[in-house]
């Protein structure tokens, strides 16, 4: 190919495209320093688009939802991908009677996939629920930190009024049913995390402890879950916006103080992630099949928004022999 034309396409790609350094690191544990380099079109990547009504109280849940993502993507240093809008469902509408968007988000050495997505649904319609975003942070097999996991969710209650349905919860890296006195169980789950829990289960504005329906969504469930109901109030947003702000910062936290794994357990490590990653994919469909009401379609528009959200499978870095 001649100079010139190749001159010419490479002013026409930096015009489409923009160039970005990321710093793929949350922090360093030692001197050592990841970073990547990419040249990508961004012009059409971006959050999960906002899909509640203006002025309603899903607009709040998806406002509480919105200012999360911003708190994790901005320390986390990711940015959104393609991979959504590769399945069609970055955002969709009409499927099921449901509308709703997905994100998900790469850049970070030490994560595997960040991946968010919302539904909403008319109301007036008897069974499942109004609106509902979902959260998780896959973590890479560099560091043991949990994955970290959030669900909100609008829907009816016992009584017939609506509620604010919560989920906070990290997902263990390693076995810890069995032993204890197991360190990721203690240096994880214990103490604060535990006590946060405990404290969020006991407040006076609780209605009640929520049962997931999903049985692959209970099988992941830590020590230190936090699942309940609240009332669809000012008052109910406030505690729910308190607790996952704590659980947030926590999570950072520990993602701040994290050592690495010895190169040669991220292997295993990582087979294991991928597992729990399918098991959670399973669990979210089943919330999001009855969420959606049993409706024409919805099981299956409910298991591919979970794929969908759940990122590409067997990605991560390993670093050296695993």
């Amino acid at each position: 190919m001649h100079r010139a034309t190749m001159a010419g396409i490479a002013g026409m790609l930096f015009k489409a495209c923009m160039v970005t350094t990321t710093a793929a690191f949350l922090v360093s544990s030692g001197p050592r320093v990841h970073e990547r380099s990419s040249s990508r079109c961004t012009t059409h990547l971006r959050a999960a688009a906002p899909i509640a009504p203006a002025g309603s109280f899903a607009a709040s849940l998806e406002a509480l939802h919105d200012a999360t993502i911003t708190t994790l993507t901005e320390a986390l240093k990711v940015e959104p991908t393609d991979y959504p809008a590769s399945m069609e469902l970055d955002s969709y509408a009409g499927r099921s009677g449901v509308q709703g968007s997905i994100a998900g988000y790469k850049g970070n050495v030490r994560l595997v996939w960040t991946g968010e997505g919302k539904m909403m649904r008319e109301n007036g319609v008897e069974g499942g629920g109004v609106y509902r975003s979902d959260l998780a942070i896959w973590v890479g097999p560099l560091t043991l930190v949990p994955h970290l996991v959030f669900s909100l969710e609008l829907s009816e209650g016992e009584g017939g009024e609506e509620e604010i349905k919560l989920l906070l919860d990290y997902v263990p890296r390693e076995d810890i049913q069995y032993t204890t006195g197991n360190n990721h169980l203690m240096d994880y789950f214990a103490g604060p995390a535990q006590e946060a829990a405990a404290a969020a289960a006991s407040d006076s504005l609780a209605l009640r402890p929520r049962v997931l329906p999903s049985f692959y969504s209970r099988v992941l469930l830590s020590p230190s879950a936090l699942s309940l109901a609240l009332p669809a109030t000012p008052e109910g947003l406030d505690r729910a916006r308190a607790w996952t702000e704590g659980h947030v910062q926590r999570w950072l936290g520990w993602c701040e103080g994290a050592k690495e794994v010895d190169r040669m357990k991220r292997g295993l490590l990582l087979s294991r992630d991928n597992g729990v990653r399918r098991t959670w994919v399973e669990g979210t469909a089943g919330s999001l099949d009855g969420f959606v009401g049993g409706r024409e379609g919805g099981g299956a528009l409910a298991k591919q928004a979970a794929i969908a959200m759940s990122g590409p499978q067997q990605e991560a870095y390993v670093g050296g022999f695993s």
